[in-house]
């Protein structure tokens, strides 16, 4: 075969309910509705925490979407109706419309310690949903946490406080105060007097808990998502994004009826989006991938420094499992040194290993029997030590492991003789083991062309381990079709990378532990 060669990638095809396929998610969706049904296809509980103009515009927009929302009939179809679409329904559950006072909040937004600040917001919240579950026996299949423009603009790393309630806090530290704290650093001052030594004791009791705060990220949406990790699933969503644009009546369905709404593109969008990961995030997979090949699974590392431990070179390794489901699964590898430099990180032995056992676990309690093929999907190269560990362990499984590189690569560019850029699924093979595949670019089904200006490919190597590049670039193909948290046509990367650095920026939200816990996907997302 000579290179370099140039081919046309057919689009992935989706699986959808009774085994009917379609490109286009939506399309999919429309005619034949999701391949699983949530619970059992009755219904979708649902709570939420937030203000009460918050909590009245998710009653709002919840019952509006129970019929169609308009769309333009081209590329974005007209979306259903809740029920229409998922065989479902969804159910406010009594008493789980759980509301937070403003001016409480608008307090908290004015402390000028944005560690302080955001651990406060996040914490109204969290104890809200800790009460209602201590107290009520019905738990939702899902939160959702109603936040305003004020939460999103001051609960950030670069946020300031609120201007109208600013406020210092009583005590202040510095981060490495706070680990100081932590570690006990004020137990060791004695007073003369037992007076004097209850009230420091007391004093250092309560600075260590305000200390505390520090361990988490200013991010609310990070924090918010690791502290919920095995309490409840949550779902973020802006009250803004739930008012947006003028009101529209439910009953119409026909974009003509109202040609100067601009905001009708918006909505259809919100409405395809944010429900489609409602019912995912219920237990329900809208699609799958269509004619996967049995027996694969592939993994996505994803790394994150730590920027809450001491040691600079540490970083928190963790896992997305992915089989022919599209589902996924995320673990963690472990905390350790993994960050060696030139913004790469890499296991030891023993760590691969583990994240091989894991793996290769976890997929034999889905299907029943190890994977014949796993192929790790990762930023960077992997080292000897590395591939030795994942060898190791796959090898006793009698797994064929590959490694494969996958970054996004500027250095070419491909135009075409018409005004469109080069189509989606472009795939130019350099060699046996290397390709550039466009996952952007022009899409015929919805004329006109996904991202901004002419799109980059993705540099695909196989660089660990022997693999057709081209049956490699047709999986990473297919892997940017399963984004549940999204309802679009593709995505610009495999879902094994695309969440890596949100996963990453959530399970070093918090102090990071070796823990072993394994969670479905949906709770980070």
């Amino acid at each position: 075969m000579e290179f370099p060669r140039v081919v046309l990638l057919n689009e992935p095809v989706l699986e959808f309910g009774q085994g009917q396929t379609a490109a286009f998610v939506r399309d999919g969706l429309t005619l034949y509705g999701p391949v699983d049904s949530a619970k059992g296809g009755s219904s979708i509980s649902v709570g939420a925490v937030g203000t009460k103009e918050g909590l009245d515009a998710l009653s709002t927009w919840l019952a509006r979407v129970q019929t169609p929302v308009p769309g333009d009939g081209k590329s974005r179809p007209t979306f259903p109706g809740f029920g229409a679409t998922f065989g479902t329904k969804i159910i406010p559950v009594s008493g789980a419309f759980l509301e937070i006072d403003p001016t409480t909040l608008r307090n908290l937004l004015g402390n000028t310690d944005r560690h302080q600040r955001t651990f406060a917001v996040v914490d109204t919240y969290i104890k809200a949903i800790g009460k209602y579950s201590k107290e009520e026996d019905v738990q939702p299949d899902l939160w959702f946490i109603v936040v305003s423009k004020e939460i999103e603009n001051h609960c950030r790393p670069l946020g300031s406080s609120l201007r109208e309630t600013r406020l210092d806090p009583e005590v202040r530290l510095s981060p490495s105060q706070a680990k100081l704290l932590l570690r006990g650093a004020e137990d060791k001052k004695k007073f003369l007097f037992d007076a004097m030594q209850r009230d420091h004791a007391e004093k250092s009791k309560q600075r260590k808990e305000i200390a505390k705060t520090y361990t988490f990220s200013p991010d609310f949406h990070d924090q918010l998502k690791v502290r919920m990790l095995g309490i409840g699933v949550t779902q973020v969503v802006s009250q803004e994004t739930l008012a947006i644009g003028p009101a529209w009546s439910p009953s119409e369905i026909n974009v003509a009826s109202d040609p100067e709404d601009e905001h009708i593109w918006e909505r259809n969008d919100i409405a395809w989006s944010l429900l489609t990961t409602t019912y995912y995030k219920a237990c329900g997979r809208p699609w799958k991938l269509h004619g996967i090949r049995e027996g694969v699974c592939y993994l996505g590392l994803v790394f994150k420094q730590a920027p809450r431990e001491d040691k600079p070179d540490y970083a928190c390794c963790a896992a997305q499992l992915h089989i022919d489901s599209g589902d996924g699964i995320v673990f963690r590898g472990g905390l350790g040194p993994w960050h060696t430099g030139n913004n790469e990180f890499h296991l030891s032995r023993r760590a691969a290993e583990v994240v091989a056992e894991r793996t290769i676990g976890q997929y034999k309690l889905k299907v029943g029997k190890p994977p014949a093929e796993l192929f790790v999907h990762g930023r960077a190269e992997f080292n000897d030590d590395e591939w030795s560990g994942f060898q190791t362990k796959c090898a006793e499984e009698g797994t064929k492991v590959t490694g494969i590189r996958i970054r996004k690569d500027p250095s070419l560019k491909l135009y075409s003789e018409q005004a469109y850029p080069p189509l989606r699924g472009t795939l130019v093979q350099i060699d046996s083991r290397t390709a550039l595949l466009w996952t952007g670019g022009f899409v015929p089904r919805l004329g006109y062309s996904q991202g901004i200006g002419q799109p980059n490919p993705l540099s695909l190597r196989v660089v660990r381990g022997d693999a057709d590049i081209e049956q490699v670039a047709k999986d990473v193909f297919a892997l940017t079709k399963v984004n549940y948290n999204a309802c679009i046509f593709g995505d610009g990367l495999p879902v094994t990378i695309r969440f890596a650095n949100k996963i990453g920026s959530i399970l070093t939200a918090a102090p990071t532990r070796d823990d072993h816990k394994l969670l479905p996907f949906r709770w980070y997302i």
